[in-house]
């Protein structure tokens, strides 16, 4: 049985990470699009205010009632927790990579392609970083809509099918990149979105079955 309430908790985890990475998109959009150099400053101002605001959330999960079920103090011993590590390397490397692929779908169309495209086409930075808050914000919304289609799947299975799927299509999407149009690098870059989506929704259910 799939459990839907982990599926959903996943999801929705995935979408406040996008939430944060929606407002330092559109941050670097201003100030790209700005004269005005001081401007570099909101971004410090905006990644300081969620500091705060995750302090004051860590306060007030501290002073919640804990389960005594899984408030279990792990040993420190060094060897003990080499041993540990040791033993579970195997799961270690499978979720780095696993969790290296999912992070290349969000690097691959909002950083690499911001810098890349302009060098190959006539798109400019300033237009790519418009469209980047757009698509942002596109990748935002489609998280909790995927994640509700995806919920009677298996997670390995999700993953599998869309990370298959984006192998076999990304390279004959980057072949014609060189000198294309606007409208199929917002292609390409919306395909990659999609299916890092699929990818990601179940990405902490997985990651949580397998430690």
């Amino acid at each position: 049985k799939v459990p839907v309430k982990a599926i959903k908790a996943s999801y929705l985890y995935q979408l406040s990470t996008m939430s944060g990475i929606i407002i330092a998109s559109f941050v670097s959009t201003i100030l790209i699009s700005s004269n005005h150099h001081e401007y570099w400053r909101l971004c410090f101002i905006l990644g300081g205010s969620t500091g705060i605001i995750g302090y004051y959330l860590r306060s007030y999960a501290s002073n919640l009632p804990t389960n005594p079920v899984i408030n279990i103090q792990l040993p420190t011993n060094i060897k003990y927790l080499t041993n540990m590590l040791w033993a579970n390397k195997f799961d270690i490397i499978r979720g780095s990579i696993v969790n290296g692929f999912s992070y290349m779908t969000y690097v691959i169309p909002f950083v690499l392609m911001n810098s890349f495209v302009p060098l190959i086409t006539s798109i400019s930075l300033q237009v790519m970083m418009t469209y980047n808050t757009i698509l942002l914000v596109i990748d935002a919304l489609m998280v909790p809509i995927i994640g509700c289609f995806i919920k009677k799947y298996r997670a390995a299975t999700i993953m599998t099918a869309s990370s298959t799927m984006l192998v076999i299509t990304i390279i004959p999407l980057w072949i014609y990149m060189e000198g294309s149009s606007l409208c199929y690098i917002i292609f390409v870059r919306l395909w990659i979105v999609i299916l890092g989506v699929i990818f990601a929704c179940p990405l902490n259910l997985w990651l949580n079955g397998l430690f």
